[in-house]
């Protein structure tokens, strides 16, 4: 999250910070910092982790994240094909759903989605066509993005914040970002500055300075929000 305090421009209170990685997806509520407020998170995958088994699934590599998304440039926008062999696959043969896009809380899940792209893998008709796994790629990375932007700005309305703070490995996707942009105001760290990093465990330290005698520290891996 403090990676976007390392910006010349600063975000302000409140605002909603949406943590997606690896091993997180979550909505927090800042109000001030060290004030925080968690107002849902996935119920199984974190986006990241559901990246990273389909692109295992497809063969592309590690990460899955970035695999996928080079993946899916190759067939650029779906109203602005390289040729209509793609746009065929891409809106007619594969239709990949988006969890939990429309409930009623602010939670997530991906399992589903990594269930969805097995299947069709299974589907001989499609798998052996040309372009396939670009087309598929690039459906799994519309399906995801657009679950974490329509729950991020329907929080923003029911919480009457401004401001959305991308975070996270997932945060450095072009195509999330491109979405979010569009939606909100929003802070994002340059690519560079959203997988782990001491620059935003300073960034942290610097906003939230507590000074405490090295004698008194206690290690605590499993801190918590």
């Amino acid at each position: 999250v403090y990676a976007n305090w390392l910006s010349p421009q600063l975000p302000k209170f409140p605002a909603i910070a949406l943590i997606v990685s690896g091993g997180h997806t979550e909505l927090i509520l800042m109000s001030a910092h060290g004030k925080y407020e968690w107002l849902g998170g996935t119920r199984d995958d974190a986006a990241g982790e559901c990246f990273d088994k389909i692109a295992r699934l497809l063969n592309l590599g590690y990460p899955g994240g970035p695999a996928i998304a080079a993946a899916a440039e190759n067939v650029i926008l779906r109203h602005q094909p390289k040729n209509l062999e793609i746009l065929r696959y891409t809106q007619d043969d594969i239709k990949l759903p988006r969890p939990m896009i429309n409930s009623d809380d602010l939670d997530f899940s991906f399992s589903g989605l990594k269930t969805a792209v097995l299947r069709e893998t299974q589907k001989s008709n499609l798998t052996n066509l040309p372009n396939w796994t670009n087309a598929i790629a690039y459906e799994v990375q519309e399906a995801i993005t657009d679950v974490l932007v329509e729950k991020t700005v329907r929080t923003t309305r029911e919480n009457n914040v401004k401001q959305i703070l991308l975070c996270g490995g997932v945060a450095a996707n072009q195509r999330l970002r491109e979405k979010m942009k569009s939606e909100i105001d929003l802070f994002v760290p340059p690519p560079s500055l959203c997988t782990d990093n001491a620059a935003a465990i300073a960034s942290c330290a610097f906003f939230n300075y507590k000074p405490v005698p090295w004698q008194k520290i206690q290690a605590n891996p499993s801190l918590s929000l």
